[in-house]
């Protein structure tokens, strides 16, 4: 009679996307709700020979911290209107914290902070465990967040361009010298990034790469706190700053995967 379940949908589109894509891997983003329906459409396609590597990536349900977010209840913020109040908020902190920047300065920062801030607060939890969504926490300069993260990167590149003003810029032929264990614990870390990044694809869990991010972050700030840059002899400036700079563009290019824009100063 023509009727069709969500079912015969998914199975059509497979059959579509094999002839005419020829794909080798297929990933099926919804809630945690929709686990059945896929554990039997994912048997249907065996059962017909479509032997595909299919995989069902759910993750947890969005909430307030008072509660699920609900069409029926009305209390569902629109995509739009939550970067907007992201933004909203950002700014508020941005001119707070820097009132003298100029307004398109401080506008542009708005937009990446508070943008970057929600991206992150989803894409940081484990997919698979509710997500308590709470603003003061995700804008926190403090803790995993994108803010925090962003600061670390914007604070590396105030370091790199007072260590240039005085001569002494961190270029690519410089010789690390890791004399400190905050210097090595540092220099170690960023080696794991691939395989974080791989580990991360290979399970469609971009958590992982958060956790990394955060994690680099923290022993980037030790560092930072037991290694002086700038008031050294000119090798240990430049091998310091040198480290600083990669560890930096590690953040950057972390956050980029992750969809998140960085600044060079907030």
């Amino acid at each position: 009679d023509g009727a069709f379940l969500y079912a015969t949908s998914d199975i059509a589109t497979v059959k579509f996307r094999l002839h005419t894509y020829d794909v080798n891997r297929l990933i099926y983003l919804t809630d945690e709700r929709q686990q059945d329906h896929f554990k039997q459409f994912f048997r249907i396609t065996e059962m017909l020979g479509w032997n595909v590597e299919k995989y069902h990536v759910w993750f947890g349900i969005m909430r307030f911290a008072d509660g699920v977010f609900s069409t029926r209840k009305g209390n569902v913020i629109r995509l739009e209107e939550l970067l907007d109040e992201g933004k909203r908020r950002a700014y508020e902190i941005v001119q707070e914290k820097n009132p003298s920047l100029p307004e398109e300065e401080k506008q542009h920062i708005a937009e990446v902070v508070g943008v970057g801030a929600i991206k992150y607060a989803d894409l940081s939890q484990n997919r698979q465990s509710p997500i308590i969504f709470e603003w003061d926490k995700i804008l926190s300069f403090e803790g995993n967040t994108a803010p925090y993260l962003q600061y670390s990167y914007a604070r590396v590149q105030s370091i790199l361009d007072k260590a240039k003003n005085l001569g002494k810029e961190a270029t690519e032929d410089v010789v690390l010298v890791l004399q400190d264990k905050y210097e090595r614990s540092l220099a170690n870390y960023m080696t794991i990034f691939p395989s974080s990044v791989l580990k991360a694809a290979e399970t469609c869990k971009p958590n992982l790469i958060a956790d990394y991010l955060y994690d680099l972050s923290k022993k980037l700030n030790s560092f930072y706190n037991n290694c002086p840059i700038l008031n050294q002899e000119e090798e240990i400036l430049k091998s310091r700053a040198y480290l600083a700079k990669q560890a930096g563009e590690v953040i950057k290019q972390g956050l980029s995967l992750l969809g998140i824009q960085t600044l060079d100063r907030m």
